[in-house]
């Protein structure tokens, strides 16, 4: 991975906006960073990509055993909402 350095587009604050980032400044300082982004190799995209799939799976594992063992309401699942 290799952060890159770029200008910052030409009005990002109202483009964001318009997508419904309103959360891009604090004290009018940028918290979005238009002055940056970073390349990725394609064998960290496949690995980001695996530990990602990865990660989903233990998330299903997790979900079907709290089904499974009806431990919905120690998740603090609302019942409304199972």
């Amino acid at each position: 991975m290799e952060r890159m350095s770029v200008e910052a587009r030409p009005g990002w604050r109202r483009k964001v906006e318009e997508l419904g980032f309103l959360f891009h400044s604090l004290d009018n300082e940028p918290y979005w960073d238009e002055t940056a982004y970073y390349f990725f190799f394609p064998e960290e995209i496949e690995r980001i990509e695996r530990a990602t799939n990865d990660l989903f799976g233990l998330c299903m594992d997790a979900v079907e055993h709290v089904v499974r063992h009806n431990r919905i309401a120690e998740m603090g699942i609302p019942a409304g909402m199972v």
